[in-house]
């Protein structure tokens, strides 16, 4: 298994590290987000991905969205005899 604790990309500023929230300004260029790790299984090639920091990620309902669980439903009758 190979691990890469930085994944970059190429984008209009030159190499940044490929992360779930990062922002580009005009004027004050590249501000990075939460950096994404890569897991690579050597015999299969399987990649898994693993976001080791959330802490800047807030949920906006449109490219951030929180799933929740749902409420689980009532049993159908009462458990009790």
């Amino acid at each position: 298994m190979l691990q890469f604790r930085r994944v970059n990309e190429v984008g209009d500023s030159g190499v940044v590290p490929l992360s779930l929230n990062t922002k580009y300004r005009m004027w004050s260029g590249v501000h990075e987000g939460d950096p994404l790790e890569a897991y690579v299984c050597r015999a299969c090639g399987l990649v898994e991905w693993h976001a080791p920091a959330v802490d800047k990620l807030v949920p906006d309902g449109t490219t951030i969205i929180e799933l929740t669980d749902p409420e689980p439903a009532p049993p159908e009758r009462d458990p009790y005899r």
